[in-house]
């Protein structure tokens, strides 16, 4: 099913200073797996013999306490009807110029730079996000997320329940 509904603010796709996401960086993803088990796997292309200079996520993280504010600013901001459902995830990088896979997903998704500053390709437009800035990707439009510096994005998915994030 293709959710064709968008929560984005009218010609908001990117927030500046959306939010300060105090201590987001590869310390305290470290500290997360000392305390919860999470899903992880590689999230782009990687090579066999560079293994560290790919894309990682981490899946479903809205529970734990370290990110229950931030996915209550989420849902907030974006004022979610009920039959909705939505999801945070952390990807990230230890490379510089690392990048997402280009990528279209059947839901939509609000990317917060939470550790370092990023590009974002979404279809034809380039975007700069800097630390704590927000931009927001409707379903199925073609996007990619490009690392500057080793980088931490929280990805918010939402979409209908009993759709896949």
């Amino acid at each position: 099913m293709q959710v064709n509904e968008s929560f984005m603010k009218k010609n908001e796709r990117l927030v500046k200073n959306f939010c300060k996401f105090e201590n987001c960086d590869f310390n305290m993803i470290s500290q997360l797996f000392k305390t919860g088990n999470f899903k992880s796997m590689h999230s782009s292309m990687w090579n066999s013999d560079y293994v560290l200079n790919s894309t990682f996520q981490i899946r479903d993280v809205q529970n734990h306490v370290i990110f229950q504010k931030i996915y209550n600013k989420f849902n907030e901001f974006y004022k979610l009807p009920n039959h909705y459902y939505s999801n945070l995830d952390i990807f990230f990088s230890f490379a510089p110029g690392t990048s997402s896979s280009t990528h279209k997903d059947n839901y939509s998704v609000g990317i917060l730079a939470a550790y370092n500053d990023i590009i974002v390709r979404v279809e034809d437009q380039n975007y700069i996000l800097n630390q704590g800035d927000l931009i927001s990707i409707n379903a199925n439009e073609t996007h990619q997320v490009i690392g500057i510096n080793p980088r931490v994005i929280l990805s918010y998915g939402y979409t209908i329940k009993g759709e896949k994030l």
